[in-house]
């Protein structure tokens, strides 16, 4: 099988690489796509068809991201409508009798909820198709954002089987009670308490052969399905798809036929049975294959080379200006025409150098030497290279020539006629590119470059050469007596600066004056000139001037600093206080004094009080250890509310330790006591379940005390019932360790009494080794003295073997 789907794929790989592509505009070669989703089945563990399946995987799916499921696909496009694909998909899927609804509620009323069984099934499917899509402009348009579309195909799928039968670190079996729970002990137990079923698929059910089948787990795949596309760019698109894979297989959930009456092991019948569900058929009668379902989100991307729509050149054509007489400036206004695309027809090459041999007569008509007129036409493009090539030059025309209108209509319709043929040529070169003879195809282009030469002569027309452009005047430098004025004027803006630096004490008014009636006379100076620049850079004297002689106007103010904290200090500072008004006076003075205009001629500098400024530096001097104090008393009162409250936290951590100490010791008193009242909680348990335990297996091994076992008359091998009674015995230790097997072998009376003793101990001995073989250790069994029984009313009740079940003490 593996090796023909091989060549299969091959083969087909190979068409669809030599395949050609379609002749169809707006239209791509491949296309990758990428999907993941959500894979459901139907079969023999569920009981209707649903598109997907309640699970806790499907219903909470960012809770279980290990759900992996996804696909990749490579499709040819064959036409618009339709493509050919090849696709890989892997996935998995559970089912389970169990089942949930899609609130996560147990279904207790499943008509096989009894049967518990479950399966989780891993799949690969290699498959190809065809896909048919609306959008093929017969149906929907081409660029339509959404269209749906088909697909149907064949494949492979590859699959494995997994049973959750086991749960915990030791592979404790799930034990399956008669109210519907599932608990961690046999049923009839008192301490077995409820548990669930943990997720963990574990056990291969395909390995243990539940039904005593092999089947194959690479089945041929069928496959249909429909989707909707959204064109989301030029070469992107979104899919939502569906897709249902009808398998050649029944097993696929590795539930098919009926119950076995015997299994090889005990692993082998709890996987086929875990419930010991009473019935004929394991699986459903109808015997119908099972198939599964792929939901998928997919993002394609269009590759290859885009075929881009035909348009037709535009043809420039209409009434052309004459030249007007001494206008050297003339320009040329073509009227732009939009002319249909011809139809594009497929000749043959004899109908294609017809058309060429057609072409040649009619360029050798229309190619005539006219350069009676000319216009004026920017550089074409060559059909072949793309590359620009200057216009040919044509003659200028003189002033007194005057071009007649009826030689440039002329010209005009011949450069109509032959730019349509020239269209007409390209077009029929771009649609039979392909087909036509190699040498055909180099006539044509030769064919088309003669065309385009010709047309750019006829369009040819001198240029006008603009006058030139008068010389740039040389710009005027100032004269030497403009640069003194500015360097001057700088000296000046410098000893402002200083004088800005020493305000108010080194300025008086006179000075000022002076520079005003210095700066006045540069500005009559300069306005005479008309320049602007320095009479820029004298306003800014100005106004700096004018800020300065505010600055010397303004009275100027003594800080007192405010009374300090300490009332030692109140006296010494009232005596300051008193000496600084003193002070301010003297100041107030001083500044009357310096305010009084004085002469134009003195510019004698006034020279600071030398008392003022001793008693300003002790005023400083004051202020500064006022501060010093002060910062000195904050800091030492921030230093003592900081200790206090560290006393105060210390305090009350101390008292929420002893606190929790307490609370600690009251509380490991507590633990202690709850852990003894447990302790003998759990031995009354104990000893209450150990009982109840043993009064139920009691009851449970009742008529077990003495349970014969019949032989043929003279033999020693065990029957079908005989077997039979054996494996029942044997699943009752298995369940249940605790019990111990007493086997007593007899004869009927008759025959040879030594004969009849080795009888009895060989049949003894073949129900020891049926029990062993089932999996019962061989310690657990004890063969009695048995022997010839002479009570029997028939010789058939001799011919057994008692089978004693006992709980071990």
């Amino acid at each position: 099988m593996k090796f023909h789907f091989f060549k299969i794929s091959i083969l087909l790989v190979a068409f669809i690489c030599t395949h050609p592509a379609a002749a169809q505009q707006d239209k791509f070669g491949w296309r990758l796509g990428a999907a993941g989703g959500l894979m459901s089945y139907t079969g023999d563990l569920t009981d209707q068809f649903r598109l997907v399946q309640p699970t806790p995987r499907t219903i909470h799916p960012f809770d279980h991201i290990d759900f992996k499921t996804y696909g990749l696909t490579a499709e040819r496009s064959l036409s618009r409508a339709w493509g050919l694909g090849i696709s890989y998909s892997k996935g998995q899927f559970t089912a389970n009798d169990r089942s949930i609804d899609w609130k996560g509620k147990l279904q207790t009323n499943g008509s096989n909820f009894d049967r518990s069984l479950n399966a989780l099934t891993k799949i690969r499917n290699y498959g190809a198709y065809f896909a048919y899509y609306f959008d093929n402009e017969k149906l929907m348009g081409k660029t339509a954002f959404f269209a749906p579309y088909l697909k149907a195909g064949v494949g492979v799928t590859r699959f494995k089987v997994y049973g959750d039968l086991y749960f915990g670190e030791n592979n404790q079996p799930y034990y399956y009670w008669p109210d519907g729970t599932i608990r961690n002990l046999p049923e009839g137990h008192s301490t077995a308490i409820i548990v669930e079923q943990d997720g963990h698929f574990e056990t291969n059910l395909t390995e243990l052969e539940t039904e005593g089948v092999s089947y194959k787990t690479s089945v041929f795949t069928p496959m249909a399905g429909l989707g909707l596309k959204f064109r989301l760019a030029n070469r992107l698109n979104l899919n939502l798809e569906y897709l249902f894979h009808f398998t050649q297989t029944d097993y696929l959930d590795d539930v098919s036929g009926k119950f076995l009456p015997e299994y090889d092991n005990p692993a082998q019948e709890y996987a086929a049975n875990p419930a010991n569900w009473n019935g004929e058929y394991r699986g459903n009668s109808n015997g119908k294959d099972d198939f599964y379902t792929f939901a998928t989100v997919s993002l394609h991307y269009n590759l290859g080379r885009k075929k881009e729509a035909f348009f037709a050149p535009a043809i420039f054509t209409g009434a052309l200006p004459l030249w007007e007489k001494d206008t050297a400036d003339s320009k040329v206004v073509l009227d732009t025409v939009e002319m249909d695309t011809p139809p594009l027809v497929d000749p043959t090459e004899t109908e294609m150098a017809d058309e060429i041999q057609r072409q040649q007569e009619q360029i050798s008509k229309t190619t005539q030497p006219d350069t009676a007129a000319a216009i004026e036409k920017p550089a074409q493009k060559t059909g072949d290279s793309g590359k620009e090539k200057p216009a040919p030059a044509a003659p200028q025309p003189k002033a007194s020539e005057k071009p007649l209108a009826p030689v440039v209509e002329q010209n005009q319709q011949k450069i109509t006629a032959l730019e349509t043929e020239l269209a007409t040529l390209k077009s029929r070169q771009d649609s039979l590119e392909s087909k036509v003879d190699p040498s055909v195809k180099t006539q044509m282009a030769g064919e088309i470059k003669r065309l385009e030469q010709q047309i750019d002569s006829l369009k040819s027309t001198p240029k006008t050469p603009k006058p030139p452009a008068p010389p740039a005047t040389a710009p005027t430098k100032p004269d030497d007596e403009v640069q003194s004025m500015r360097k001057e004027l700088q000296t000046i803006k410098s000893q402002l600066q200083q004088r800005q630096e020493q305000a108010p004490q080194g300025a008086s008014d006179a000075e000022l004056a002076a520079l005003r009636a210095k700066v006045q006379q540069y500005e009559q100076q300069l306005a005479a000139r008309n320049d602007r620049r320095s009479q820029q850079e004298l306003a800014a004297l100005r106004a700096s001037i004018e800020s300065l002689s505010k600055e010397v106007a303004k009275p100027q103010s003594v800080i007192v600093a405010p009374p300090a904290a300490d009332t030692g200090k109140d006296q010494q500072i009232a005596e300051l206080n008193a000496r600084m008004q003193e002070m301010q006076k003297s100041l107030d003075s001083l500044r009357a004094q310096s305010a009084a205009p004085a002469k134009p001629d003195s510019l004698k500098k006034v020279q600071p009080d030398p008392e003022v400024t001793a008693l300003k530096a002790e005023l400083d001097s004051l202020k500064a250890k006022i501060k010093a104090d002060e910062l000195q008393r904050k800091q030492q009162a921030e230093a003592e509310a900081q200790a206090l409250e560290a006393q105060r936290l210390q305090a009350e951590v101390q008292k929420r330790n002893e606190a929790e100490a307490q609370r600690q010791a009251e509380l490991d008193a507590a633990k202690q006591e709850l852990a003894e009242m447990k302790e003998k909680q759990a031995a009354t348990a104990e000893a209450e379940r150990k009982a109840k335990a043993l009064a139920d297996l009691k009851t449970k091994i009742k008529g077990w005390e003495k349970k014969p076992v019949y032989f043929e008359t003279g033999s020693a091998t065990l029957n079908e019932q005989a077997k039979s009674t054996v494996q029942e015995a044997a699943k009752l230790l298995l369940m249940h360790p605790e019990l111990i097997a007493t086997l007593n072998g007899f004869t009927d009376p008759s025959g040879n009494r030594q004969r009849n003793l080795e009888l009895s101990r060989s049949r003894a001995e073949a129900v020891q080794q049926l029990l062993v073989q089932t999996g019962v250790p061989a310690d657990r069994i004890s063969i009695g003295k048995g022997g010839i029984d002479n009570n029997v009313r028939t010789p058939q009740e001799g011919r057994r073997v008692e089978v004693s079940l006992q709980v071990k003490e």
